[in-house]
């Protein structure tokens, strides 16, 4: 890449960010261009939101032509792209509880600003190391999502020149008054697949970007509980204990909060994706015996794009149950046997405070754990096997 190249990128990431939220601008600038972030309500939120409604009536209408006219086709193109149908149901709980996320993003970008604006060095570094590395993730993410949706949109217009029946080459077999007409009813499938894409995408790295800054702010908790105590002067050492708590049960408060928001469309997304993928790695094998080049690379980048988007979650919860029992080892590390017998058991309430296994849950039984991810594994080779042997 070129210097003319790279500043025009840097000019164009820049666009994307915001002091106001510093780790998770361009995941809420994203979420401003479809409409589900609207903290200004405008003409142009509106008709975003509108557009919303519709595109969840024409996909309702798939359900309704299965519902009427069942046939194996209809049902095959439903389970093919049901994870673009769950990003609809991102957006809609989303929007559902929009006031909860405002609040919960507002408390997010308030906390940061005071944290890089403070003078502790330490923290100002652990804060820029996980937006950082959420960056990294973002563009990771959405370059990845925008090549397969680009893929997926392009094997439409492939299979069309082939054989030239819209009806066999769909991504939303929904009701259209112009379904009959090839390129109208495919600017539809572009237009709703491009839509619900961004759903996804913006619902999905949101979510890692929020999973990230509670395992960033676990660490500058870390490092608070570290240095709490300052063995020659007990008033001092009280207020940081004071001011920790404070700092520690919000977080608490919010994760609580987040997981709840987020566990029902995680454990819809498990259901969904343990299925999913049990029928590409069935359609895998069956369009190698068919020697068709381009539909055995798409369905191996869909599995493969299922794995990594399934991995984003699990790997990043996991590290944030792994350092939330880190924290109270800071308070041991502390100078705690210098302080006077009072101090002293504040510090054994911390210790108390912060054993506390963090952990985000996908529905009421599942565990967002590395654990749970081999699980998934496990379960979707279970259902291939069992799917393979009734065909």
């Amino acid at each position: 890449m070129s210097d003319i190249d790279a500043n025009i990128l840097r000019k164009i990431l820049k666009i994307l960010e915001d002091p106001k939220y510093p780790s998770i601008a361009p995941h809420l600038y994203l979420m401003t261009l479809t409409g589900l972030w609207h903290p200004i309500r405008s003409i142009g939120a509106i008709i975003k939101r509108a557009l919303f409604y519709i595109t969840v009536a024409l996909l309702f209408s798939q359900y309704v032509r299965i519902i009427i006219k069942f046939d194996n086709y209809s049902l095959n193109i439903l389970l093919r792209y049901a994870p673009f149908h769950i990003g609809v149901i991102k957006a809609a709980h989303f929007l559902k509880n929009y006031n909860l996320w405002e609040d919960f993003i507002t408390y997010i970008g308030t906390l940061e600003q005071k944290q890089l604006s403070g003078k502790d060095p330490v923290v100002n570094k652990l804060v820029n190391n996980y937006i950082n590395y959420n960056r990294y993730v973002t563009y990771l993410f959405w370059t990845m999502s925008l090549v397969m949706c680009n893929w997926l949109i392009s094997e439409f217009y492939r299979d069309s020149e082939k054989e030239p029946n819209v009806d066999k080459f769909v991504m939303f077999d929904v009701y259209a008054p112009f379904s009959e007409q090839l390129y109208a009813y495919g600017a539809l499938q572009n237009l709703m697949a491009y839509l619900t894409g961004c759903y996804i995408v913006g619902w999905d790295t949101l979510v890692v970007a929020v999973i990230i800054f509670f395992n960033g702010q676990l660490k500058i908790a870390k490092h608070y509980s570290t240095n709490l105590i300052d063995g020659k002067n007990s008033e001092v050492s009280h207020k940081n204990i004071a001011d920790f708590h404070q700092h520690y049960i919000t977080l608490i408060k919010y994760q609580k909060i987040f997981n709840a928001l987020i566990s029902p469309i995680m454990f819809t997304y498990l259901v969904n994706v343990s299925v999913n993928l049990g029928f590409s790695i069935i359609e895998i094998f069956q369009v190698i015996w068919e020697f068709d080049k381009d539909k055995v690379i798409l369905n191996f980048m869909y599995l493969i794009a299922c794995f990594i988007q399934l991995l984003f979650f699990y790997w990043h919860t996991n590290e944030v149950t792994v350092q939330s029992l880190n924290v109270s080892y800071g308070v041991f590390e502390s100078d705690w046997t210098a302080a006077d017998h009072k101090v002293q058991k504040e510090v054994a309430l911390i210790c108390v405070l912060t054993s506390k296994r963090l952990i985000f849950k996908a529905g009421p039984y599942y565990e967002m754990t590395l654990s749970t991810f081999v699980s998934i594994i496990k379960g979707t080779y279970s259902f291939y096997t069992l799917l393979s042997k009734t065909n």
